[in-house]
């Protein structure tokens, strides 16, 4: 963390491998001392404090590792400013009332119930169109949607924009989705030339309380099962409606509902406790799986018959080194940790350093299609918890929206080049049509 402050200073939020080391040290220091100074959840069953401290050693350096090699490539362009030149563009080229009405409908569609477990929350229980419309495309729409209106309607709106966005999300009945989209809505705004106040940053930090207040208060008073599957918009209100009525009650369970919901920690000390008991490692056939599975059912229409140990990166690693299924966090270093051992690890951590150091630095001139794959990297760290089908799995509807965005893009700048010039009043003047208003007409400057 000194290490960035020192580098990026108040650029840190625009930098999307900045905020990957966060949440590593969020899951993996800040969770480990919760989860020790408090009482440790039943996750934790049948490891010892040994095991757990050997994890520790690795994960430890492999996060300064990872930190010095991204801030190494990433070089003089950590304190570069921002290249404007595609901001104006990029915010011409997204109507926020076009997004709006193709996100409306992936809304209404999860808020009816599809798209969930049947005790809520993910989407453990729902089928696989269902699940990859929820997680592909409904929260990188929303968060678009939001991105174009406060970029062309004023720093003004951000706030109001922001509530409203995390009061729809927190009817679906995940924490975690409430927060990421606040997360990916404030850093694609940074990643734009934006920045923010303490004001802002309260503001965010206010909502993913309350959420978390409200949907933990909810769930006690009437059930996880109030999110699920089978639960309508009506239900997923009155649940609300609850948890607003009895805050009190997240005091029911706090620990398990907070404390140890940030370890990070047990999932990869099982798997380094197995290795050293003689079991190989996972290797990379539980990453090649997870590209499989994201491969579209018209291309591998057999890929939902297969063993849920090829469908799960999650369940692979739980029965090679039987751990016992129960609610753990791989995390994403975590599961790069089974690949090779725990030493090719830190190799594998000093790669992913010089990856997002080089993803940082394409980022830096914003354009369509870079904001597009920016905010869905951004809800991928954001997602930090999960294993790394979620990177496979989000890309593929990152790739489908690129697709679009750039056919619009192209089409859009052909229907420029043809448009006919209008001829003035004045012969000696020739009016072309007219370019798009830039940014900075609203402050972004």
């Amino acid at each position: 963390m000194l290490l960035l402050v020192q580098r990026l200073r108040h650029q840190v939020w625009r930098h999307v491998g900045a905020l990957f080391i966060m949440m590593a040290i969020l899951y993996h220091g800040v969770g480990e001392i919760v989860n020790r100074l408090g009482v440790p959840g039943v996750e934790r069953v049948g490891l010892t404090t040994a095991q757990l401290d050997r994890w520790q050693l690795f994960v430890g350096p492999a996060i300064l590792l990872f930190t010095v090699a991204y801030l190494a490539v990433l070089g003089r362009a950590a304190r570069l400013p921002l290249r404007e030149e595609g901001v104006g563009h990029t915010a011409a080229f997204f109507s926020w009332k076009l997004l709006a009405v193709i996100a409306a409908p992936m809304y209404i569609y999860v808020l009816s119930g599809h798209g969930g477990s049947p005790q809520g929350g993910a989407q453990l229980g729902a089928s696989h169109t269902e699940a990859g419309l929820a997680a592909q495309f409904l929260l990188v729409a929303m968060v678009i949607t939001s991105y174009s209106f406060v970029i062309k309607q004023g720093p003004k709106r951000l706030i109001p924009t922001l509530l409203l966005q995390s009061a729809l999300l927190l009817l679906l009945g995940e924490r975690l989705r409430v927060v990421a989209g606040a997360v990916m809505l404030l850093v694609a705004l940074s990643m734009s030339g934006q920045r923010f106040n303490k004001r802002h940053i309260g503001t965010m930090a206010a909502v993913v309380l309350t959420a978390g207040v409200v949907l933990s208060a909810s769930r006690v008073t009437v059930g996880r099962q109030a999110y699920g599957a089978s639960s309508g918009t009506a239900t997923r209100a009155k649940a609300a409606i609850s948890g607003i009525l009895h805050p009190s009650r997240v005091f029911t369970n706090l620990d398990q509902q907070y404390f140890n919901r940030l370890d990070g920690n047990d999932f990869a000390a099982f798997t380094l406790a197995g290795m050293s008991q003689g079991r190989p490692t996972m290797g990379v056939r539980t990453l090649y799986d997870d590209v499989a599975l994201a491969v579209p059912s018209a291309l591998n229409p057999h890929k939902l018959s297969t063993s849920v140990l090829n469908r799960s990166e999650e369940a692979a690693f739980e029965n090679q080194y039987n751990m016992g299924t129960m609610n753990r966090l791989p995390t994403t270093l975590g599961t790069l940790s089974g690949y090779e051992g725990p030493y090719v690890f830190e190799v594998l951590a000093v790669l992913l350093g010089v990856v997002f150091a080089a993803v940082d630095r394409w980022l830096r001139r914003i354009t369509p299609v870079r904001l597009v794959a920016g905010v869905g990297l951004i809800g991928c760290v954001v997602y930090y918890e999960r294993d790394l089908s979620e990177y496979t799995t989000t890309l593929r509807g990152v790739i489908v929206l690129l697709v679009v965005v750039k056919a619009a893009q192209l089409a859009k700048n052909a229907g420029i080049r043809g448009a006919p010039r209008r001829i003035s009043t004045r012969p000696d003047v020739i009016c072309r049509p007219a370019r798009p208003s830039s940014v900075s007409d609203h402050g972004y400057n």
